[in-house]
């Protein structure tokens, strides 16, 4: 894929995630699932979603359906789109509306899937799920599923400090002296 701007590095894969892909196919998505609300077809009034959100919409032929996060660091991401159904297609753009982007789906075992990781810089985004040519005049169901998780780069006051100031993580520090006196 060709990306349009450095701040986002997604990568599409498919087979390593076959547990990811029975919990989607299952429809087994814990306590953290959430129907869209309409109107959400443009920016200003895009869905507000979080980590670990499962998102749960219908598309026809003529909507568009967007999803708005932020992370303040750089943060790894998961995205995943599912549906039974070709009529389906999703995008991932910057806070401008760049594309990103597209979330290009396999069918794999009655599911048209894909799954999006990589990482992406501080700012905001908005996931759009729209319709394919293949779309339906009538609703056509898909999930849709966020994971982010923020990457400390950690900092420290001093060489000899083991806290990191940003995030609490404690690394472990040894001293080395050398004697440098004259006697």
């Amino acid at each position: 894929f060709a990306k349009s701007q450095e701040a986002v590095t997604l990568v599409e894969t498919v087979s390593d995630h076959e547990a990811l892909y029975n919990k989607i196919n299952s429809y087994d998505l814990g306590d953290n699932l959430y129907n869209e609300a309409e109107p959400n077809d443009y920016m200003n009034n895009a869905n507000k979603i979080y980590s670990d959100y499962t998102i749960a919409g219908y598309i026809n032929s003529s909507d568009l359906d967007l999803f708005y996060f932020s992370v303040s660091k750089k943060a790894n991401l998961l995205i995943v789109l599912a549906s039974q159904t070709p009529g389906v297609a999703g995008a991932v753009f910057d806070s401008n509306g760049q594309k990103l982007i597209d979330i290009q789906r396999e069918y794999y075992d009655g599911l048209y899937f894909s799954i999006l990781e990589g990482t992406v810089e501080a700012g905001g985004y908005y996931i759009g799920v729209g319709p394919t040519s293949s779309a339906t005049s009538t609703d056509e169901v898909y999930i849709l599923y966020l994971q982010y998780s923020e990457i400390c780069t950690h900092s420290y006051s001093n060489a000899c400090d083991n806290t990191c100031n940003d995030c609490g993580e404690t690394r472990n520090v040894t001293h080395s002296y050398s004697n440098n006196c004259d006697d």
